[in-house]
């Protein structure tokens, strides 16, 4: 898993502020809330293990001439909002061909960019003249410059896909959790008061953030539909 350092909000400051019960007006907590949302955003991208805001990605890898060149790649950054080139370089970088439009074509919502019959065989071309080549290493980068993901809060809207739901109700309760718990000890599960005080603890191995008994854990499990499960290339 990679970990991610969010650079992006995945709800609002005036979002949470709304859910706290908390004046807009009130400025005397934004810089905490701020970095709450951020430190949660960062859990769940961590979790899903990709990043959620709209950006540009160059995806590459190297093809030797024994391997089966790929008919679909799944691209890093999804939804895709564009495709802005696919291309392949031969390892010394003094050739680079790029392909056109007609030799490949992308589903937006899954991610997937599929080669047609002219852009395998433009590749397979590629790579027999790499290994013929002189100064040829017998292999090809592909390389494939995406732009995609999600419109997040407080960003340009960028005309790409809102973020789900799902996953900013689930940014959401992991910052309001963090924020109601801040003064709590952590490892206290439950109190009673009959003759006076009684407390259970979760186990040290227990929830990751304030609040335990596995409410962290609910929150993001209810995100494993938008887990990235697939064979990135």
């Amino acid at each position: 898993m990679t970990i991610v350092a969010a650079t992006s909000k995945l709800i609002s400051l005036d979002a949470l502020k709304l859910e706290l019960g908390i004046d807009p007006g009130d400025t005397s907590q934004d810089v905490y809330l701020d970095g709450l949302i951020l430190q949660m955003s960062s859990v769940i991208e961590t979790y899903l293990d990709r990043t959620l805001g709209v950006g540009t990605h160059l995806q590459t890898k190297n093809y030797q001439f024994a391997q089966n060149l790929p008919s679909k790649v799944f691209l890093v950054k999804y939804p895709v909002v564009d495709i802005v080139e696919v291309a392949y370089t031969w390892q010394d970088g003094a050739t680079q061909v790029a392909l056109d439009s007609a030799e490949y074509f992308f589903e937006s919502d899954e991610g997937i960019m599929t080669l047609t019959n002219s852009g395998r065989q433009l590749l397979q071309d590629g790579l027999i003249d790499a290994r013929c080549a002189a100064t040829g290493s017998g292999y090809i980068t592909i390389s494939v410059e995406h732009e995609g993901g999600y419109d997040l809060p407080d960003e340009a809207d960028t005309g790409a896909m809102e973020l789900p739901e799902a996953i900013s109700r689930a940014c959401t309760d992991l910052s309001k959790n963090a924020f109601y718990t801040k003064t709590q000890n952590p490892t206290v599960k439950s109190e009673m008061v009959p003759d006076v005080l009684q407390q259970t603890y979760f186990q040290a191995s227990g929830g990751s953030t304030g609040g335990g008994d596995g409410f962290v854990d609910g929150v993001l499990n209810s995100l494993d539909s938008y887990l990235d499960l697939r064979q990135a290339f």
